[in-house]
């Protein structure tokens, strides 16, 4: 889910913007793009916001995106000529590899920091606990 037209996410990589367009592909109400893709059979990805890149969320297992031809404040999802939902989720293409490298260390940073700061989390005053 790459928010905002104007996003500069991966502007300076073309060939792997381009990559991104082998499954389907929407365009959202604000000009944003859903890429579709299904994952390698035993992976796990999970949901991120704003991890990958700012405003770069990833929808995984539990998550949803809205699809076409869904209306959000009188504007509609859109699929891209060519690049529509016409796959059973089995038949999807995965990812390429190296959206799934960078999904794979923005979760190992995530679970750095959150190891890092663990014995701090738990400190809960007294007489606040409940």
């Amino acid at each position: 889910d790459v928010d905002g037209a104007d996003n500069p996410w991966l502007a300076d990589e073309p060939e792997r913007l381009l990559e991104l367009a082998q499954g389907a592909v929407a365009v959202t109400p604000r000009g944003g793009h859903h890429y579709v893709f299904g994952l390698p059979e035993g992976m796990t990805v999970r949901s991120q916001v704003g991890k990958l890149a700012p405003k770069v969320d990833i929808r995984a297992h539990g998550a949803y995106i809205l699809v076409a031809p869904s209306v959000i404040a009188g504007r509609t999802y859109r699929w891209v000529e060519g690049l529509e939902l016409e796959e059973p989720c089995h038949r999807l293409p995965r990812p390429p590899d190296w959206l799934l490298e960078r999904i794979a260390q923005a979760n190992a940073d995530e679970n750095r920091v959150a190891a890092g700061s663990a014995d701090q989390a738990n400190l809960i005053p007294e007489g606040q606990r409940n």
